[in-house]
């Protein structure tokens, strides 16, 4: 009698279109991974079944339990175009690529695919067919303009202590901003994505007035990535070279390593360290600067936005020790797609406690310094009105609006900016 139900079952679903399928294993409940699993051990023939364990498997993140079923979907019906779908992307994530590119073989040729799963499983392959190239040459040209408020850090009204000597006019300058990227990608062959990455970026920016904001940077970065099972390991090791107002100012040299993971329900966590050092050029004895610092943070994403919540903590110091000091702060992110284009807004707080006393402000307060900035943009792509698609030239519109209070002078300073950047990746 029950072979008979499982025959009766299996040909209904193979006369049933892909979308009614999904749309049956989710009204059979809201239940947990252990209880579905229950269900089709009890009745493993039921299609219904096989594809609610499925959805609550890829849904907890199990790819390779998620792909055990959707192969024994496959079983009972070879041609399921939802099942064949789901289990290429599933096989792309878990680095099987042969295994996707042959299903996404079979999802174009199946009549009973939809478009949209037809257009899914060419982007598959053709995603495969790049990653088959040793090197992968890309990059980036930027323009933009601007105006800063405040960018000499005048403080509030002039009315920080000290007289002429911090004392300074608060006004507003216009800016311009220029941006060239290219980079050369090394693929290694491997399961998994690993890659290495070698970057040039020169970038200036160039103030109506104030020539002492005037900067140029020339920057080389060399990044290495490798993805496990868990998440995904970023490495980089850069340089830059710094000029201000056509003067050689300082050399920068920078290490970071981040680990990203993923969990279940669209929930992420990152943990990263860097280490920073800063050669000052000058007449006499260059100065010398080392920063460390330890970042962690939490995301989770939703289907059209992301929700972050980032902690880090530096430690500087430098051979000139009124710039010692230890830097703690907190950013809150958040960004969607509910409106055509990407919407981003970001909260943050910084505190600076330096280690020395600043004889320039106070001889008896050792000085700190509390921040509260929040910036957000808009970007959409110039032909798509949307997220930008491909290599197609994109526009963002940026703003920053930030407070600045020190213990030791009695001031508070006020900027912010706005830009607008049209961006030609290549």
């Amino acid at each position: 009698m029950l072979k008979r139900i499982i025959l009766a079952t299996t040909l209904a679903m193979a006369t049933m279109p892909a979308a009614h399928l999904t749309a049956h294993a989710q009204e059979v409940g809201q239940l947990t991974e252990s209880e579905a699993f229950d269900a089709v051990f009890a009745d493993p023939g039921n299609i219904l079944l096989n594809f609610q364990l499925a959805s609550i498997q890829l849904k907890n993140g199990n790819l390779k339990e998620a792909s055990g079923t959707l192969e024994r979907i496959l079983i009972l019906l070879p041609s399921n175009a939802e099942a064949q779908s789901l289990l290429a992307s599933v096989q792309l994530r878990l680095g099987n690529k042969p295994e996707a590119m042959r299903l996404s073989g079979l999802i174009i040729e199946n009549g009973d695919a939809t478009d949209a799963q037809k257009q899914e499983a060419k982007t598959i392959i053709a995603q495969i067919e790049a990653e088959k190239n040793a090197y992968n040459f890309t990059g980036f040209v930027s323009l933009g303009q601007g105006i800063a408020d405040n960018p000499e850090g005048a403080s509030k009204g002039n009315m920080a202590e000290g007289g002429g000597v911090v004392s300074k006019r608060a006004n507003a300058e216009e800016f311009t901003t220029a941006n060239v990227n290219v980079s050369l990608k090394r693929r290694l062959i491997s399961q998994l994505p690993q890659d290495i990455t070698l970057s040039l970026n020169l970038s200036t920016r160039d103030y109506a007035t104030y020539n002492a904001g005037d900067l140029s940077t020339a920057g080389l970065t060399a990044s290495y990535s490798d993805t496990f099972q868990s998440g995904i390991l970023r490495t980089s090791a850069g340089m830059n070279r710094i000029h201000i107002d056509d003067k050689h100012y300082m050399n920068s040299y920078d290490y970071r390593a981040t680990y990203i993971r993923s969990f279940d329900d669209g929930f992420s966590g990152s943990i990263g360290a860097s280490l920073t050092r800063q050669v000052l050029k000058g007449t006499g004895t260059d100065k010398t600067g080392n920063n460390k610092g330890l970042t962690a943070g939490i995301a989770k994403t939703f289907t059209a936005s992301r929700l972050s919540l980032d902690a880090r903590t530096s430690t500087s110091r430098a051979t000139s020790m009124i710039n010692a000091k230890k830097t703690n702060g907190v950013a809150l992110g958040y960004s969607t797609q509910y409106f055509p284009g990407v919407t981003s807004v970001t909260f943050d707080y910084a505190e600076d406690k330096y280690r020395e006393r600043d004889t320039l402000y106070s001889t008896t307060k050792t000085r700190a310094d509390k921040t509260s900035s929040i910036r957000a943009s808009y970007l959409f792509g110039l032909e798509s009105f949307g997220p930008p698609n491909g290599q197609e030239a994109y526009m963002q519109i940026a703003g920053k609006y930030a407070s600045t209070k020190s213990n030791i002078a009695n001031f508070t300073k006020l900027s912010g900016e706005a830009t607008v950047t049209i961006t030609k990746p290549f």
